[in-house]
């Protein structure tokens, strides 16, 4: 049985602007505060993957974010089991 916590991941993402524009226009742009819901489905010592949907054997819509970049990851007291 595989067992994937639910959970929320607050992270900050780069942003990038094509085309050419005044540089004024960026002088105060900020990276993005960004807010991930899904499955923790492999937590290594410099990222994190999460799955937005998951099935017995697939999953679909991975995020992987490097662990640099999160700020807070919140546990949504939600398991999914897998019975293999």
């Amino acid at each position: 049985m595989l067992t994937y916590k639910r959970v929320t991941v607050y992270w900050i993402d780069s942003i990038t602007h094509m085309g050419w524009e005044p540089i004024e226009k960026y002088k105060d742009t900020k990276p993005e505060s960004c807010e991930t819901t899904g499955y923790l489905i492999m937590e290594k010592d410099d990222y994190i993957t999460i799955a937005l949907s998951i099935s017995d054997v697939d999953v679909n819509g991975t995020v992987v974010i490097p662990k640099q970049c999160v700020s807070k990851i919140e546990e949504l007291n939600y398991y999914l089991s897998i019975y293999l």
